[in-house]
């Protein structure tokens, strides 16, 4: 069926757009208003091989947790129940087991796929590499994925600590949590440990409050984390958080199941923005006044409008297993550990979409230039975290760019598909940068 209406889609000229489970929201990505919507919500199949499990590209994270627990199994995914499998993998997909086992683009073993024209096509290490490697981090750019074969593992006991801050704590947290990432992140016994950090700036919760989260994937039987409600005995690497002056501490252990389990997403307007920098603490510091000072007029006249920035640690290992899992297009051999810099923001009413798509944009470059300033930016952009007017094709490197333009060359020499799906990766390269 897919691949007979990609067929005709391109004798007839007819735009459109894929959906999956869904993942971005960035206007247009996976919506069209000019053309045909192709969603693959019936791509819903879960079958376990030796070593994978196949999985529709238009079922959510949740249900794939949900059928691997019965076999005791589990994969690199989203860490969200209501994330889309097809949007997450195919963009690249930060996971609880990125520090150990790389992207969960990283660890697809095979994909089928439907290109320019209709054809299908199998594309694994054995079949069309080229292509295999291609399809992982560039979202909807070579056609419609109709199945992802996902590496399976034995599904250990996640245990995590959440907790919360004032932000008078904050110059505190990012000293520790720098050296952290600088000192501590890339050790054998770091592999299994995930943490994040992020701010919330959501009026209607309260005052500004930071969060914390440390997670572990090893499996041990470990005693508890938390001594009391202000206190915690945490092992080897994240000994130094245990400093810190934390409250609300919430411990939690279970699969992957239950930990992708929670509330759905709120169905509000978002503006999603990111940047990729190596740690510093004077840059942790210079992008918190920055966004508190271009949200501060906003949320005066809007109400509604929330904040919510986070710090996202990707390891040098994690980037490790990218290369020897046969490779992505990220452009990110050399670049960890980093810091991927997330900033959601919502409001609910269209009459507020200017003032807070305005205030992104100049928060995030303004962070920019201050990365650039300290001589930390990295140009990486996480495609899943993205607005559409971000450039997140020529971020991942002119080594990638001209491997894509090769592949591009080979599946859709006549450019068929960037015609055609104006959204997402496809349609961001308005520049023609895999012409050539």
């Amino acid at each position: 069926m897919v691949a007979e209406a990609v067929s005709l889609f391109g004798l007839q000229g007819c735009p459109f757009a894929i959906r999956s489970g869904g993942h971005s929201t960035a206007e247009g990505w996976a919506n069209i208003e000019e053309g045909v919507l192709l969603a693959t919500t019936k791509l819903s199949g879960l079958s376990l091989g030796n070593d994978y499990v196949s999985v529709g590209p238009g079922l959510r994270w949740g249900a794939v947790y949900s059928f691997l627990d019965q076999h005791g199994l589990t994969v690199v995914g989203g860490r969200g129940a209501e994330v889309g499998v097809g949007g997450l993998a195919l963009g690249g997909g930060v996971s609880h087991f990125t520090p150990e086992r790389g992207f969960a683009c990283d660890n697809i073993k095979g994909f089928q796929i439907v290109t320019s024209g209709g054809h299908i096509v199998e594309a694994n290490a054995g079949s069309h590499p080229d292509l295999w490697q291609a399809l992982k981090g560039t979202q909807n750019m070579f056609g419609v994925v109709t199945r992802l074969d996902l590496y399976t593992f034995p599904s250990p006991q996640l245990h995590s600590v959440s907790s919360s801050a004032s932000m008078d704590s904050f110059d505190a947290l990012a000293s520790v949590y720098d050296d952290y990432i600088r000192e501590r992140s890339d050790g054998d016994d770091a592999r299994h440990f995930a943490v994040g950090l992020t701010s919330y700036y959501v009026p209607f919760l309260g005052p500004p409050t930071l969060h914390l989260d440390l997670l572990s994937t090893a499996g041990a039987e470990e005693g508890s984390w938390v001594v009391n409600n202000t206190t915690l005995r945490l092992p080897g690497p994240l000994v130094r958080f245990g400093e810190l002056s934390l409250s609300n501490l919430t411990e939690n252990r279970g699969t992957m199941a239950k930990f992708a389990a929670g509330a759905p997403t709120p169905k509000l307007r978002y503006d999603l923005r990111t940047l990729s920098f190596r740690s510093s603490v004077d840059m942790f510091k210079g992008m918190k006044r920055i966004f508190e000072e271009e949200i501060a007029p906003v949320q005066a006249a809007d109400p509604s409008f929330s904040g919510i920035i986070e710090w996202q640690l990707v390891t040098a290992n994690a980037i490790r297993q990218g290369h020897s899992n046969g490779g992505n297009m990220l452009g990110l051999e050399s670049a960890g550990p980093l810091i991927v810099f997330t900033m959601a923001n919502s409001w609910v009413s269209a009459s507020g979409d200017a003032a807070a798509h305005a205030a992104g944009q100049r928060a995030v470059a303004r962070a920019e230039a201050l990365a650039r300033e300290l001589g930390v930016h990295v140009p990486f952009l996480y495609a899943n975290y993205a607005a559409k007017d971000q450039d997140v094709l020529r971020s991942y490197g002119e080594k990638n760019l001209a491997k894509l333009r090769k592949v591009r060359k080979r599946y859709d020499c006549k450019n068929q598909l960037r015609s055609l799906i104006p959204g997402g990766l496809s349609g961001m390269d308005v520049v023609g940068l895999l012409e050539g």
